[in-house]
């Protein structure tokens, strides 16, 4: 037995980032347990919604969030899953009709599968979970994204006995069916931390870091028919350093927009890069930040004006504090980097939706003891 304080559905925290535009900061968990990792999605009448994954029950659970009012205010706690193994890696997209595609990995600690359920009514009631893969080493780190006919497009990795493998999967029916799996890496190293983008011809385009170099490069790959072929790999990272945890997204001109976390200046600092020919040559590397701290766990969103947002987490001030950079200009220059947080415990792993209308909904972890789920907003003028 545990008791979830779902009564409890907000609670207005104060600090000083308010008077640069920013909201006050919310609360949204209040769990005995880690609430942790959290994936963020606006749909197109502005309501909010707030997945991650809680271990108060025992193990880990899938719980959920609604805001119909821009993240004032929020309905109570929604558990989505009900399972004795451990209900990890959550991801969240919402397509054009605004059904709700939930996707994460259930299992142990030696064998994970995919599964998947949604939600065609805002959030109020969902599907049944529905398994995706049957593997005996592991498939784990769903990625969806959803093109333009409402068909929704994952990858996922496969854990394979000496190595990490990308596979892929769709489905042309709302979820209701999915096409058998696409292997799309066969690579002697670990090709995971990957993440997903589709223009507006309906290309997908595919990043992740990869270990076969002997550490992460940053790799990438597209597909142009639906999923259904895919180029060949191209290498974007070539550094002295790590390269890992790519964010990608695409603005309304198709041009696609990488950051990542390097470690090629002796600390992990966020990296930017962009090309202007769907994905046949890239623009140099970009660096973003200079801090003395570790800068990681970039998340990246474009707004419907082509405005870049960079979030990250940093440790430079002694602990876990979120910062965000901008970009007018299709990341040819930046705005200064903004301080998003200003805590005395940890605030990280940033995520960001934005709205069509261009509000911007952050959410991270904040170590209040246990780790807890926080959100806060920017409302476009």
């Amino acid at each position: 037995m545990f008791i979830l304080f779902s009564l409890l559905t907000f609670l207005i925290i104060p600090d000083p980032i308010s008077a640069q535009g920013w909201s006050a900061t919310t609360r949204l968990s209040w769990n005995s347990g880690d609430s942790e990792y959290p994936d963020i999605a606006s749909d197109s009448g502005n309501n909010v919604h707030v997945i991650w994954r809680d271990n108060t029950p025992g193990q880990y659970d899938i719980f959920y969030k609604k805001s119909t009012d821009k993240g004032t205010s929020w309905s109570a706690l929604n558990r989505l899953t009900w399972d004795p193994r451990f209900s990890l890696g959550t991801d969240l997209v919402i397509d054009t009709l605004d059904n709700l595609h939930l996707a994460w990995n259930n299992g142990t600690s030696v064998d994970y599968d995919i599964f998947y359920k949604k939600s065609t009514d805002g959030g109020t009631n969902w599907s049944s979970p529905k398994r995706l893969t049957w593997s005996t080493e592991g498939a784990v780190g769903p990625k969806m994204a959803v093109d333009s006919t409402d068909h929704v497009h994952m990858v996922y990795q496969v854990n394979l006995s000496s190595n990490t493998d990308l596979f892929y999967k769709k489905s042309t029916n709302n979820g209701q069916d999915w096409s058998p799996p696409k292997r799309l890496t066969w690579n002697s190293g670990l090709s995971w931390r990957q993440d997903i983008a589709i223009d507006s011809n309906d290309d997908i385009y595919i990043v992740w870091d990869d270990t076969t170099p002997g550490e992460s490069e940053i790799y990438y790959k597209k597909s142009t028919d639906g999923g259904s072929s895919w180029s060949a790999i191209d290498r974007l990272t070539w550094n002295s350093g790590p390269s890992h945890s790519p964010s990608i997204a695409v603005d309304s001109n198709d041009n696609v927009h990488i950051v990542w976390a390097d470690h090629t200046p002796g600390n992990n600092e966020i990296y930017y890069k962009m090309s202007t020919n769907g994905g046949s040559s890239w623009q140099s590397p970009k660096r973003l930040t200079w801090n003395s701290g570790d800068s990681n766990s970039p998340d990246l969103a474009v707004n419907p004006r082509d405005v870049l947002h960079v979030f990250w987490h940093d440790d430079s001030t002694g602990d876990f504090e979120i910062y965000c950079k901008i970009s007018l200009d299709n990341g040819t220059t930046w705005f200064p980097v903004d301080r998003i947080t200003w805590s005395n415990t940890h605030s990280w792993n940033p995520r960001i939706a934005i709205s069509n209308v261009g509000d911007l909904h952050l959410t991270w972890i904040e170590n209040l003891g246990n780790n807890e789920i926080l959100y806060k907003n920017k409302i476009a003028n």
